[in-house]
């Protein structure tokens, strides 16, 4: 019996010492606690995650605060994005970037939507390659934008893990790939005719029925980002999204 009650107490005990979170403000997107962004550059960053926001329905917190307070930066913030329910319940699409000055850590969370378009080794090379080196020059600011940046691109397929953008497809190019494949849909198609029709023929004839019929749409993509559409008419607040552990720390 009595260690059942000293697994009590040392349980009570955790979740009495436990850090508080801070108070959440409805709408709001940016908390820098510790003040290391001015004015104008956490306004700068809350316009930028807003918009974000707007159009693709994807919510982004962006926490600063002085200290952990002894706590474990992963527990800390995954409890944080888990209380605060960042992102939509629908689509877990919330995403929180955290520093935390006086122990020079840093965490991204990922919500459990968006984990396949942001996996761990992706945040991980946002933490080392962007957040890191502007911190240690202590330009804050910078490396919570170029993060964002860095977000986005990952959400639409482009950011490559060392804080490059992919290489674009040269329009040119673009343009050139459904003029050859019509090209060589029509010498099918004559190939097949000249013989009294057969396959060749029909095949011609049907594909190139479908392209001019349908225009060049099936020949362009690209992945759409974390899950369109909506918006919040200029923040609002979160819609209850759940995080299963995704993202990456790290210190500087």
């Amino acid at each position: 019996m009595k260690f059942l009650f000293f697994g009590l107490f040392l349980s009570s005990s955790f979740f009495l010492e436990a850090k508080e979170f801070p108070k959440l403000i409805e709408g709001k997107r940016v908390y820098d606690l510790a003040d290391v962004l001015s004015p104008d550059e956490e306004l700068l960053l809350e316009k930028k995650i807003v918009a974000y926001q707007d159009s693709t329905s994807s919510q982004i917190v962006i926490l600063i605060e002085e200290s952990l307070e002894g706590e474990d930066d992963f527990g800390y913030t995954q409890r944080l994005a888990e209380e605060w329910g960042i992102g939509q319940a629908n689509k877990n699409n919330g995403i929180l970037i955290a520093a935390f000055m006086a122990d020079r850590r840093m965490r991204i969370q990922v919500g459990r939507g968006l984990e396949a378009v942001i996996p761990d080794g992706v945040t991980h090379a946002i933490i080392e390659n962007i957040m890191k080196p502007a911190f240690r020059q202590q330009a804050y600011y910078a490396g919570f934008d170029k993060a964002l940046d860095a977000v986005f691109q990952a959400a639409k397929g482009e950011f490559t893990g060392d804080g490059r953008r992919k290489k674009a497809v040269h329009p040119g190019i673009a343009l050139l790939i459904p003029l050859i494949a019509i090209i060589l849909i029509f010498l099918l198609a004559r190939r097949g005719g000249g013989g009294g029709g057969g396959f060749g023929g029909f095949m011609g004839g049907y594909l190139a029925g479908r392209m001019l019929g349908g225009g060049f749409g099936n020949f362009s993509s690209g992945r759409g980002g974390f899950g369109g559409g909506g918006g919040f008419g200029g923040g609002g607040g979160f819609g209850g999204g759940s995080f299963g552990g995704g993202g990456s720390g790290g210190s500087w």
